[in-house]
């Protein structure tokens, strides 16, 4: 029997490396899958070091990658937390591989990335245009992949689709404009996430309750929701919005959230990016939408056209579950970094 891969994931815990944020997409995603996955051994390390001293934080990870001897480090960085020469150390004392998830090339190539991505063996991002970005930067060992879906933590729920129009995510660029404009049209969109106007009281309260029932009802007002209660929402909602601009300009980009929605069963009306088109086929697995008036044409169509939302809305599910899983996503690229066996020799 081939010996697991062992992994020593350095990420933060926390949302925003804040802990009344709950717990970070990456933590939720990512290491959920590592550690379920059949022939890994995944160990967790908080490069948030909430508590901790720089300095401190650095020698706890080299002295846990000797306890660990991984195969991989893989780092998921939200700033410089984990440094250049922690990373050069705990290759050279361990003989680990060592990979980088970049998640924001779109916007902080030139100030990040391309400085940051020299003290790893391999690098990943999900921006294809980076990828020359980074050869021409002279970094050769850069790998396209993609966002996806974790169904542990994403998942279908036996719900009646009780919101017409709702949107998850924060309110930063242009979306409070963009959904004061639909409202001006006579379309409300019930939005969740911070930045939104936030629930207090009574409201506040009643999402609360709601969330701990097996059951459907609607949330109150607007603010962050939990986990479980956004899988709800997207089970339950008619049309799940996606704005695709990333939070630093108005570049529309592909997000963890085209393929979590779908991953739901949820039906995603969604801003046109670069390249989705290689994960979905749009208008049979999602719909897109090319500018304002389209968007109010769609929302309006698919409102009143149940049965093809409900026809789209089940092939772009079952499109995530074939393809577009994080531990597909992670397989491949072990077999890069490993070497075509994907094992560790």
């Amino acid at each position: 029997m081939p010996s697991p891969i062992r992994v020593l994931f350095a990420a933060l815990r926390y949302d925003y490396n804040v802990r009344g944020r709950g717990l970070s997409f990456e933590y939720e995603n990512f290491y959920e899958t590592l550690r379920r996955m059949e022939g890994v051994e995944c160990t967790f390390f908080d490069s948030g070091g909430l508590m901790l001293q720089p300095d401190a934080l650095q020698h706890l990870l080299v002295r846990k990658a000797i306890e660990t001897v991984p195969h991989i480090l893989f780092v998921f960085p939200f700033e410089w937390e984990i440094l250049p020469d922690t990373v050069r150390a705990v290759s050279s004392k361990t003989g680990a591989l060592t990979l980088c998830w970049f998640a924001d090339d779109h916007w902080r190539f030139d100030t990040f990335s391309r400085q940051y991505c020299r003290a790893f063996d391999y690098c990943v991002t999900t921006d294809s245009n980076a990828v020359e970005r980074y050869r021409s930067a002279g970094y050769s060992n850069v790998i396209l992949s993609q966002w996806a879906c974790n169904p542990h933590r994403y998942h279908k729920l036996d719900l009646p689709r009780i919101h017409p129009v709702t949107f998850v995510g924060m309110a930063h660029g242009n979306r409070r404009d963009l959904v004061s404009r639909l409202e001006s049209r006579g379309i409300e969109v019930q939005c969740f996430g911070f930045g939104w106007k936030r629930v207090r009281g009574f409201y506040r309260k009643w999402n609360r309750w709601v969330d701990r029932l097996p059951f459907g009802l609607p949330y109150a007002g607007a603010g962050r929701v939990s986990h479980s209660a956004m899988i709800r929402i997207f089970n339950q909602s008619r049309i799940n919005l996606n704005f695709a601009n990333s939070s630093q300009g108005d570049k529309q980009q592909i997000k963890g959230r085209n393929f979590e929605i779908p991953g739901c069963g949820g039906f995603i009306l969604t801003s046109e990016a670069e390249g989705l088109d290689r994960y979905f086929s749009p208008g049979k697995e999602v719909v897109t939408y090319s500018d304002f008036e389209d968007l109010v044409d769609k929302i309006r169509y698919y409102l009143v056209q149940g049965e093809e939302r409900e026809a789209i809305a089940e092939m772009g599910y079952l499109r995530v579950l074939r393809d577009h899983t994080y531990e597909k996503r992670f397989r491949a690229i072990f077999e890069i970094v490993l070497g075509k066996s994907g094992s560790p020799g």
